[in-house]
């Protein structure tokens, strides 16, 4: 493949893969005055980000499978809302998990980790297509409907105010959502529309039997 191939294919500026191809990070041979690039080299590509801690792969593994930030807290929470938008918002999200992984595959690969392991891989499309899904949710419990709005809110870099006005609600119904205590079906709707987030149940408003 040539630059532009193998720099789209990483994620990464044409730049900085002739920079690889002068240090020997990657392998490849010059025809005429263009650059052919051994197909081999993808794999051994040093990461161009530093590599995650092991303690932030974990949380982000976690928030990919379950689609949930609920149970982190701090800065791991921030951290880990901005880096699954990062990967929702990139051209080759497969590109930037190996990179946040060292470009070496999990020592165990388990449902959480499974797409880190087919990003380092090479397996691009897959982890695309599963990125940018947006499966229908089953919210019949008020504590899910909490927990879904509030992870997608963090995710996409929402305050309550900015989502309440994108959503056409009050900020008080938007708490009362994330507070597991609903008013109304229309405001839960407005919201998860917002959100780009397709309902298939919805609890019953607080205050209604």
């Amino acid at each position: 493949m040539n630059v532009q191939e193998f720099a789209r294919q990483r994620g990464i500026s044409e730049r900085r893969v002739r920079a690889l191809i002068a240090n020997g990070s990657v392998h490849a041979t010059k025809h005429a005055r263009a650059w052919k690039i051994d197909s081999g080299s993808a794999p051994k590509l040093a990461p161009s980000r530093r590599p995650l801690s092991a303690e932030s792969r974990k949380a982000l593994s976690a928030a990919i499978q379950t689609q949930s930030i609920a149970s982190l807290e701090g800065q791991l929470r921030a951290r880990t809302a901005k880096r699954v938008r990062a990967l929702r918002e990139a051209d080759n999200p497969a590109a930037l998990l190996a990179d946040w992984w060292g470009n070496v595959a999990p020592a165990i690969v388990d449902a959480a980790s499974s797409m880190a392991a087919r990003a380092v891989a090479g397996d691009h499309d897959s982890v695309r297509e599963q990125l940018r899904c947006h499966p229908t949710r089953y919210l019949r419990l008020r504590e899910d409907l909490a927990e879904t709005v509030l992870t997608d809110r963090t995710i996409q870099g929402f305050s309550i105010h900015a989502l309440a006005a994108k959503a056409d609600v009050t900020p008080q119904q938007l708490r009362r959502i994330e507070q597991a205590s609903p008013d109304t079906v229309r405001s839960m709707r407005r919201v998860l529309l917002a959100l780009n987030l397709e309902p298939t149940a919805l609890p019953t408003p607080q205050g209604e039997r």
